[in-house]
C-alpha cells in the first residue's frame, strides 16, 4: 500500500468513528428526552427544587449531546474534505473559498458555466433559488424556490415535520428518490442551511445508500462552493430505489 493510500485509509477510519460517535450521541439524547418525559409525568407539577434540578440537568444533558453530535458531524465533513483534497476528487472553489464534503464515494462533477450563469442573478437575494441537473449537465427540474412538493412522502419521522422538508435541497432529494436518479447536481444561490432541522444535517438521511447529491452554491463573483452528500437511507421509511 502506498503512503497516500495508507493515509486515506486511516482518515476514512476516523470518519467512520466520527459518524458512529455522532449517532451514539444522538441516540443518548433521545434516551434522555424519554427519561425527562417519564420523570415529568411522575412528579407532575411538583415544585420540589431537587425534582426541578433533575429535569433541568436532563434537558441540559440532551442539549449538549446534540451539540456534540453537530460538532462531530462537522469534524466528519472536514476530514472528508481533506480526503477529497488528497485524492483530487474535490473541485477547487473559485475565489479561494474552502470546500466542504461528506466523502469521495462517487466521482465529482465539474460545475457547468450555463448553470452557474442561470443562478448568478439570484445571488444575494433572501429567497433560495435552485435547479437540479444530471451529471451530464442536463436540467432535471425547472428553476424553482422552496415550497411544499410532497418531499416528506416516504420519510420516517421526524423528517416530514422539519423545516428543511420544504427547502430546495429536500425537493431535490425527493426528485432523485422518485425517479431513481443515483447522482444529481443542484445549483443554488444559498449554502445548505445549518441546524438539527436544517439541510446539512438531514440531506444524507433522505437519500438511499449509494446515491449522491452535489450542491454548488454560486457566489457573487461567479465562483462556487461545493458540498457532497452521500446517501445513508437512514431516514427513508419506504425505500423503493
Amino acid at each position: 500500500m502506498s503512503l497516500v493510500a495508507e493515509v486515506v485509509a486511516r482518515l476514512n477510519a476516523v470518519r467512520v468513528d466520527l459518524h458512529q460517535q455522532r449517532q451514539s450521541a444522538l441516540s443518548l439524547a433521545v434516551q434522555l428526552d424519554e427519561t425527562t418525559r417519564r420523570l415529568t409525568a411522575m412528579i407532575g407539577t411538583s415544585t420540589n427544587p431537587y425534582a426541578q434540578m433533575a429535569l433541568a440537568r436532563l434537558a441540559a444533558g440532551a442539549r449538549r449531546l446534540r451539540e456534540g453530535a453537530q460538532l462531530a458531524g462537522g469534524a466528519e465533513a472536514a476530514v472528508a474534505a481533506y480526503v477529497d483534497l488528497i485524492t483530487g476528487t474535490t473541485v477547487a472553489a473559485a475565489g479561494g473559498e474552502a470546500t466542504a464534503s461528506v466523502g469521495p464515494a462517487v466521482a465529482q462533477t465539474r460545475p457547468q458555466k450555463s448553470a452557474v450563469d442561470e443562478i448568478r442573478p439570484h445571488v444575494g437575494r433572501d429567497v433560495a433559488a435552485g435547479r437540479l441537473y444530471d451529471t451530464e449537465g442536463r436540467p432535471l427540474t425547472p428553476l424553482a424556490g422552496p415550497g411544499d412538493t410532497g418531499a416528506g412522502t416516504g420519510l420516517a419521522a421526524p423528517l416530514p415535520s422539519l423545516r428543511f422538508i420544504t427547502h430546495i435541497e429536500s425537493n431535490a432529494t425527493a426528485h432523485m428518490r422518485r425517479h431513481r436518479i443515483r447522482h444529481a447536481v443542484l445549483y443554488t444561490n444559498m449554502r445548505p442551511c445549518l441546524g438539527e432541522d436544517g439541510c446539512t444535517q438531514n440531506i444524507k438521511a433522505t437519500l438511499p445508500a449509494g446515491y449522491r447529491l452535489t450542491v454548488y452554491q454560486v457566489r457573487p463573483n461567479g465562483g462556487v462552493r461545493v458540498w457532497l452528500f452521500d446517501g445513508t437511507g437512514e431516514g427513508i421509511a419506504d425505500d423503493r430505489s
